[in-house]
């Protein structure tokens, strides 16, 4: 690891650069300004590859000094990654109090903590809000509304997200397709004869694997 700065090298857990006193940046700014961990090969809002060329966000902002909002949310994100989603969901709360401006992330997050928790209903809200404070559309806000609709079996309105989602990041459809086409398959089947009638907790059953399979990785 070497300062974004003066390009010394420093030790693996370095937080500032003995030459130069730099604060030793440990995520990497994607172009369209989502930030990621050091290592993260691609960005999960555009789907722009991050490589070690990617700006660091100290090398733009520098020198970078956290709000109080910021901790809260990174602190929050902690919290999900240990699954302690009720002290997550605090920690989005609070910084979404604290900021001046609203932020779009701090609602998505705190929606998927929602859904965690199942509940679909609020993950539904924040994530609208998220969609309502974005100048450029994200997928993943789309992406877990969808999600918290097809808990609710709302399948039509989970569908027109999941098609929005791969609409703005192609890199969803490997995962996003199989639940859209057996929608689809088993409505049409549904529509051209009405004496058929649909397990949709089979349908469900189907979905929620893949779409399980896929949040967890």
């Amino acid at each position: 690891m070497n300062c974004q700065k003066c390009n010394t090298e420093l030790a693996k857990n370095a937080e500032f650069c003995f030459e130069c006193g730099t604060k030793v940046e440990t995520f990497v700014k994607c172009s369209c300004g989502a930030k990621f961990k050091l290592g993260t090969k691609f960005c999960s809002k555009c789907g722009n590859a991050l490589t070690e060329s990617s700006p660091k966000a100290g090398a733009i902002d520098a020198p970078t000094e956290q709000t109080e909002a910021d901790k809260y949310f990174q602190k929050a994100m902690e919290y999900c990654d240990e699954e302690k989603y009720d002290a997550a969901i605090k920690g989005f709360t609070k910084a979404i109090s604290l900021r001046d401006e609203e932020n779009a992330d701090d609602y998505l997050q705190r929606g998927v903590a929602y859904y965690s928790k199942g509940n679909f209903d609020a993950t539904i809200e924040d994530s609208t809000k998220a969609i309502s404070l974005r100048d450029e559309e994200n997928a993943d806000d789309y992406l877990w509304r969808g999600a918290a609709y097809y808990s609710k079996e709302n399948y039509a309105a989970a569908i027109e997200d999941y098609e929005k989602t791969i609409e703005i990041n192609a890199g969803y459809e490997e995962f996003l397709r199989p639940i859209i086409d057996t929608y689809y398959e088993v409505s049409n089947q549904q529509s051209s004869n009405s004496g058929f009638s649909v397990d949709w907790s089979g349908v469900a059953k189907v979905g929620l694997n893949v779409l399980g399979d896929f949040l967890r990785r």
